[in-house]
């Protein structure tokens, strides 16, 4: 029985499947647990505590008062985000560009019993259930009928395509998706057509496949923003005294406006407080919010830690 989202603080987690147990994942710091549950109401994996962590829960009630109906949307791009950064070429990609690709990708069911087609694809990601057999049919006439199979589950998020768009040199080349199920639980994957391509060319991601292969950062170009910096942790944020970017990376205020949040940088300050100092102390008027840079906070209600 999950009772919201877990991110975890501190510590280690595996994720593993409830069929296979070769199947899994380590879920480590600011890693999330649970929200898939919260979205579909069904579990699909088993989460073991592999080390002595710290977790900060959000229940589902909060996740509603603060997302209300974005809340859905929230936590799927979360995960599409999540497990798009572990493949190539993008990891080597920053959060608002993984956003952007996971905002234009198409939710597909696949139902048991029942087979999917789908033609101009150029990736495609499990990232719900387990047991889909995913097929790639290239129509190229030098390869026409080629198959490549693989087998995909949603709980270490399998991918298919993305060895095509790191060999790509002039553009990636769509091809037809067939995927089944081999159990009885519904699974669910995003689709990517033609429009990834036309984003990786004109955000400039894609680059020669020897600068991708050597893992190196590529900046996507957006006019738009040209001005702004961009702090790749919150430690780094704060060093630079980027306040918008320390904002950025806390969760609450990831769906805030580039505006919203520099109305409430303005009056973010950074302040250094000593082991044993009281913040805060209960019944005091609220008149503040706290980000925890680095170290620890104890927290006490009614005398309860």
């Amino acid at each position: 029985d999950c009772k919201g989202i877990y991110i975890v603080l501190k510590g280690t987690f595996k994720v593993c499947s409830v069929s296979n147990k070769d199947e899994s994942r380590e879920l480590g710091r600011n890693s999330v647990a649970g929200d898939m549950f919260t979205l579909y109401n069904q579990a699909v994996s088993n989460v073991f505590c592999t080390s002595p962590s710290h977790t900060l829960l959000l229940s589902a009630d909060l996740l509603q008062r603060m997302f209300g109906d974005k809340l859905k949307d929230e936590l799927l791009k979360n995960r599409v985000v999540s497990f798009l950064a572990q493949h190539k070429p993008f990891d080597s990609f920053n959060p608002e560009q993984l956003e952007a690709i996971a905002s234009i990708g198409e939710v597909v069911d696949v139902i048991p019993g029942q087979e999917v087609l789908r033609e101009g694809v150029c990736l495609a990601l499990c990232f719900f259930g387990e047991g889909v057999e995913a097929q790639i049919m290239d129509d190229k006439p030098e390869s026409a009928g080629f198959i490549n199979t693989k087998k995909m589950s949603g709980v270490v998020g399998h991918a298919l395509g993305g060895d095509r768009i790191v060999a790509a040199v002039s553009g990636v080349m769509p091809w037809k998706l067939r995927a089944n199920i081999s159990n009885d639980m519904q699974a669910r994957i995003m689709v990517w057509g033609s429009s990834l391509d036309s984003l990786l060319a004109f955000s400039m991601l894609r680059r020669d496949n020897s600068l991708l292969a050597d893992g190196e950062s590529v900046e996507a170009q957006t006019p738009d923003r040209s001005d702004a910096r961009r702090s790749p942790s919150m430690k780094i944020a704060v060093l630079n005294d980027d306040k918008v970017g320390a904002l950025r990376k806390v969760l609450v205020f990831r769906t805030l406006t580039d505006e919203q949040l520099r109305e409430l940088a303005d009056s973010l300050e950074a302040e250094i407080a000593e082991a044993g100092k009281t913040i805060f102390s209960q019944g005091d008027p609220a008149e503040e919010f706290y980000i925890i840079h680095t170290g620890l906070v104890e927290v006490k209600i009614d005398g309860r830690k």
